[in-house]
């Protein structure tokens, strides 16, 4: 395992934490940072490329249902597509 040093600074109205450039991270990439006890962890964020779920609220809004041609078997089988609620 590597140690390294890093600096903490305010940014705005945060506190910011200067990683050095050697740990591979790109700017703007999401992290998940835990602490306990006053030691600091950090992870990149899991990426969820899943879409919307919405089995949650299948059936319980009007005007939804399946769009043609899915079986409940495919992967967008939680896709789904507004009727038209013209009178």
């Amino acid at each position: 395992m590597k140690e390294f040093r890093a600096k903490v600074f305010k940014s705005g109205n945060s506190m910011a934490l200067r990683l050095p450039k050697a740990l591979g991270l790109k700017a703007g990439e999401v992290m998940v940072v835990r602490e306990e006890r006053g030691k600091f962890e950090f992870e990149p964020a899991p990426v969820n490329d899943a879409g919307i779920d919405l089995t949650g609220i299948w059936g319980s809004v009007p005007g939804l249902k399946p769009i043609a041609g899915k079986n409940a078997n495919s992967k967008n089988a939680s896709s789904i597509e507004s009727e038209s609620l013209e009178a």
